[in-house]
């Protein structure tokens, strides 16, 4: 009585068993992937730039032979201190927006974290 009545509801559905997917599946699959945001290149690029980053805080600020010999040292250290803080606030402000912008979250997070990395080894 099952089967009948699961062939009776297929029947009612018109439903045609085939192998090839209908053309609004396939459009679905392609508009899925067109909208895919690159978390990859988002979290590598934010990898390098907080090593980057750490490396030249690292350099200017913490060490001890780090001496200001000139207006360009200066610069420098000014730039990496800049650019420290703004990662922190960059990861801040991506604490409350993850849920909108999620691969921007991923590249604070691992830049925030290299920096860290980076200055505390």
């Amino acid at each position: 009585m099952t089967v009948n009545s699961f062939e009776n509801r297929l029947n009612g559905i018109h439903w045609v068993p085939t192998a090839a997917p209908s053309k609004m599946m396939v459009d679905q699959v392609i508009a899925a992937r067109e909208t895919r945001k690159p978390l990859t290149e988002l979290s590598l690029l934010g990898a390098l730039l907080g090593c980057l980053i750490g490396f030249a805080f690292k350099g200017f600020w913490i060490l001890e032979t780090a001496v200001f010999r000139n207006d360009l040292d200066q610069l420098f250290s000014v730039l990496s201190l800049a650019a420290v803080v703004a990662s922190v606030v960059l990861a801040i402000v991506n604490i409350f927006r993850q849920k909108r912008v999620p691969s921007w979250a991923g590249f604070s997070t691992i830049n925030l974290v290299m920096v860290a990395i980076i200055t505390l080894s």
